[in-house]
């Protein structure tokens, strides 16, 4: 069925045995064998009538086309059997590829994963075709050896900042030297959201948890960190805006949010969808990049702890 439909090598290793936490532990066995189990222990079973109905394409094959291939080639199914386990063979040996080989520098991403876009863009057109079909695979991306050559054509442009669409709304983006594969954007809402009005709590802001709590204020904040303190007094989360500027913490003058989100190596993909924390209208955090001098609690004061962790 799968070379029915022009399926890659890949695809002819079918089911694995074990996917993450689904595990089919019957794959090894045929439908007599389990057939004859059942019968002999007298374990009722249910037998699916679209098993047999030839308008189904895997029934068609099964009950028609098959049996006809097996009159001349009786030992199909061990021959399939024997394809397939080649084949996923070679698919875990390709999967592996991207581990082993230190200058593809693969990275798991919160949003996917990405490599060195100028790597995978200096090796032969069919090896780098077939990491990327690795990478897509590892990923849950589907991705046939059409597009995945225009996934290497983009990453050989090497144009930062450019976005190519891939189906099922995934994506790829070339940022700060890396080819990045993002997965599909959950539609969450980005809107802003207030922190603080309450003593404790949690909130969702877009891909964000935003969890706040009373705590006295330690005697120093990390400038990049995901953790802060500030004097009591309403918080706002939301997404930055043009113009946006912050001091920070150590520093004397003004700096852009853009500016800190590029020097943090944020990907632009992301940027709109990064919180930024407001206070009275100055902007006071960023969370992960950037803590700004302002609402500064003093050592041991009473102070509001909001941690920012994304999800």
């Amino acid at each position: 069925m799968r070379v029915l439909h022009g399926t890659g090598p890949a695809g002819l290793a079918g089911m694995a045995p074990v996917a993450g936490s689904l595990i089919r532990p019957l794959l090894p066995f045929r439908r007599e064998e389990l057939a004859q189990y059942v019968l002999e222990r007298g374990i009722e079973w249910w037998d699916d009538p679209a098993n047999r109905e030839p308008r189904h394409l895997r029934s068609w094959l099964r009950h028609e086309l098959v049996p006809q291939i097996e009159s001349r080639f009786p030992d199909l199914a061990r021959d399939m059997v024997g394809l397939a386990s080649q084949a996923a063979g070679n698919r875990a040996a390709w999967d592996a590829l991207l581990d082993v080989l230190p200058e593809v520098r693969w990275r798991d991403d919160p949003d996917g994963g990405s490599v060195a876009a100028a790597v995978l863009a200096g090796y032969d057109s069919c090896l780098a075709g077939a990491l990327v079909q690795a990478i897509a695979r590892r990923l849950g991306c589907p991705l046939g050896s059409t597009r995945a050559a225009r996934v290497v054509e983009f990453a050989v442009r090497g144009r930062s900042g450019a976005i190519l669409e891939l189906p099922r709304g995934w994506r790829v983006e070339i940022a700060f030297e890396r080819l990045r594969f993002l997965r599909p954007a959950p539609d969450r809402s980005v809107s802003p959201i207030t922190v603080a009005d309450v003593p404790s709590g949690t909130r969702r802001w877009g891909s964000w948890t935003v969890t706040w709590t009373p705590e006295a204020a330690p005697e120093r904040q990390q400038r990049e960190g995901t953790r802060a303190w500030f004097v009591p007094g309403m918080l706002t989360v939301r997404p930055g805006r043009a113009g946006d500027r912050i001091v920070p913490l150590g520093g004397t003058g003004h700096r852009s949010v853009v500016r800190c989100l590029q020097e943090a190596k944020v990907p632009r993909s992301q940027r709109g969808h990064w919180p930024v924390v407001e206070a009275e209208g100055r902007v006071v955090w960023i969370p992960g990049v950037c803590r700004s001098n302002d609402l500064l609690p003093a050592q041991g004061t009473e102070a509001v702890r909001v941690d920012v962790g994304y999800s």
